[in-house]
């Protein structure tokens, strides 16, 4: 197989048209660079919806379920969880405090229409801090559960 050269047109579709889930990936992938282009930013945060946010003692985020974060049967990648876990858990703490460390406890499948990620700081030092982080799914089931640890960076 040839290789592609930057300015190369994509490839047709094997047959020519896409099937349902492939086709809102890639309006979700359009979408993704679109707000990208427009306001800066990672393409992937956008693609797989990583957008936490800080609240009192830690951070929240909210991933809509779909054929871009998950498997044929409908639940999330194990790989997309805990890097969702990690990106909640350093939301909860300013930028001078890097992630160093990750223990992830897989417990269910990530499934239903959207998970909820909690990340709530237990310990805030002068050089390290952990955070706890939780992902519910489908009837706030229990999907993972993370602990990380941050060092704080000089600024």
């Amino acid at each position: 197989m040839p290789q592609r050269r930057r300015d190369d047109p994509p490839p047709p579709a094997p047959s020519g048209r896409l099937q349902r889930d492939e086709a809102k990936i890639v309006t979700l992938a359009d979408a993704a660079i679109g707000s990208v282009n427009a306001h800066g930013g990672s393409f992937i945060r956008r693609f797989w919806d990583y957008a936490p946010h800080p609240i009192a003692g830690g951070a929240s985020c909210t991933v809509k379920n779909g054929p871009h974060i998950a498997n044929r049967v409908g639940h999330v990648q194990g790989g997309i969880l805990l890097g969702l876990a990690a990106v909640t858990a350093s939301a909860a703490l300013p930028a001078t405090w890097a992630l160093t460390s990750v223990s992830a406890y897989y417990i269910s499948p990530g499934e239903g229409r959207s998970l909820k990620v909690k990340s709530r700081i237990v310990h805030h030092g002068r050089l390290t801090s952990v955070v706890r982080t939780q992902i519910m799914g489908k009837g706030n089931r229990r999907v993972l559960e993370v602990v990380t640890t941050h060092a704080h960076r000089a600024a």
